[in-house]
């Protein structure tokens, strides 16, 4: 298999668009998506869809921890009940914010069936 000209690995089909070619220390092109920071890429479709940027999902997901760390340490509790969970996700099944192909939030970015699951957790418009 022969990489193509434009500096596509050759396991990237022509059609993708976003990527550049670097190389590492051994001289070997090394394929980088190139993002737009306001989008997220379904990787099942390969279609982009409004999202929050990536600072914005970083911050998501670092307050999500320290909240978690900080609950754990007060209460030895990390995960929610299979229930509330399980309601978590009922609520996020129904909204429009959701990319139900990879359950991924698309106002704060999560993949909800792991951020479902964190007791102190919550949904970014208030919804649960």
């Amino acid at each position: 298999m022969s990489a193509p000209n434009d500096g596509r690995p050759p396991w990237v089909p022509a059609h993708a668009t976003g990527w550049k070619s670097v190389t590492q220390n051994n001289g070997m092109p090394v394929p980088l998506p190139v993002t737009d920071m306001s989008t997220i890429t379904n990787p099942l479709t390969g279609v982009r869809v409004p999202g929050p940027s990536l600072r914005t999902m970083v911050n998501n997901l670092a307050g999500t921890a320290l909240s978690a760390m900080q609950h754990v340490v007060h209460t030895g509790v990390v995960f929610a009940p299979e229930s509330v969970v399980n309601s978590r996700l009922a609520i996020c099944e129904s909204c429009e914010f959701l990319d139900k192909n990879i359950y991924r939030c698309l106002k704060c970015g999560c993949m909800m069936k792991f951020k479902a699951k964190v007791e102190v957790a919550k949904c970014p418009i208030a919804k649960w």
